[in-house]
């Protein structure tokens, strides 16, 4: 019973901060209102923004199916399974998590419980790998992003290195202080990881390139989306720069702060925006509707996910 008490707590602190970080940005949006009101919109564009994320799911849904399609009878289960999972990520206040869910699902299909996690995180991982990997590119090889940044925020690139080597030396006495627990966590995911390559080894190469493949597609298209939006409200930022605030949106959603990282991306993408030179209001309207196009497909996984109750009842 305290178990479970305490993890309605958790849940109750997680919306908290999200309405709290949400809540912040609509205080400045209305502080900014008549700037917004000043911007011209584009409906065509509007239109193709909205389009490329939403045709993005289906990328995403298709990486999936690469890896599960022995388990599943179609792509359409694997959407359905993407969908439902999707909406208990976005909208339910529980801990499953869209990936707790298909995991689940996978096991019904007697599949056992590693196979499953190892199946449904992987083309995560491999997603999340791209974008790092870009990341590092960027702050390396595309020296212009200091620059931008310093014209923007008008900070000085000794300030950069500053708040670097702050960083750095917090992350030092992080991981000092909690030795012993990432001891004991990098003990529990050496033999998960184990498990993890005996079953990876299975896969041809040719599915290890579709997925690399399919992950970059999946972030063009997203990074298209975005430009798109922006361009409606006649705002513009360099592709490679956005890709790089997705690398940061996308890390930092991992942090557990909230459900469904809500209020977190939409200040990061606000942050980043900004950074580089949007407009604050309509930085903030632009993470809105990214975050409104991420219920609407939560909301239809959710119709799915009560029809599927419904005839399972009847």
């Amino acid at each position: 019973m305290g178990c479970l008490s305490e993890k309605k707590t958790k849940i109750g602190i997680k919306f908290f901060i999200g309405i709290i970080l949400l809540g912040i940005l609509v205080f400045k949006l209305y502080n900014n209102k008549i700037e917004f009101f000043n911007y011209t919109f584009n409906n065509y564009y509007f239109f193709f923004g909205f389009f490329f994320i939403l045709f993005s799911f289906f990328i995403i849904t298709l990486r999936i199916h690469i890896l599960v399609s022995d388990y599943v009878e179609s792509y359409i289960e694997t959407l359905k399974m993407f969908l439902i999972g999707w909406f208990f990520s976005n909208i339910l206040p529980t801990n499953i998590g869209g990936d707790g869910y298909m995991i689940l699902h996978l096991k019904k299909k007697s599949v056992s419980m590693t196979e499953a996690v190892t199946l449904v995180t992987f083309q995560r991982f491999i997603g999340l790998i791209v974008l790092v990997v870009y990341g590092i590119g960027y702050l390396f090889f595309y020296p212009n992003w200091i620059y931008k940044i310093d014209m923007n925020l008008n900070i000085s690139f000794n300030f950069v290195i500053l708040i670097s080597v702050i960083f750095i030396i917090l992350l030092c006495i992080f991981f000092i202080l909690f030795k012993g627990v990432i001891k004991k966590q990098l003990k529990k995911a050496r033999k998960f990881f184990m498990d993890y390559k005996s079953i990876l080894n299975d896969f041809k190469f040719i599915k290890h390139l579709n997925l690399i493949l399919l992950s970059i597609s999946y972030h063009l298209i997203r990074l298209a989306g975005l430009s798109f939006l922006l361009l409606s409200f006649n705002q513009k930022v360099d592709p490679p720069d956005i890709l790089f605030i997705m690398v940061i949106v996308t890390i930092g959603s991992l942090i557990p702060i909230s459900i469904g990282a809500l209020g977190v991306q939409e200040s990061l993408f606000t942050l980043g925006l900004s950074t580089f030179g949007v407009s604050v209001p309509i930085a903030i309207i632009v993470s809105f509707i990214n975050r409104g196009i991420y219920i609407l497909v939560a909301l239809i996984g959710g119709l799915l996910f009560l029809f599927d109750k419904k005839k399972k009842a009847t």
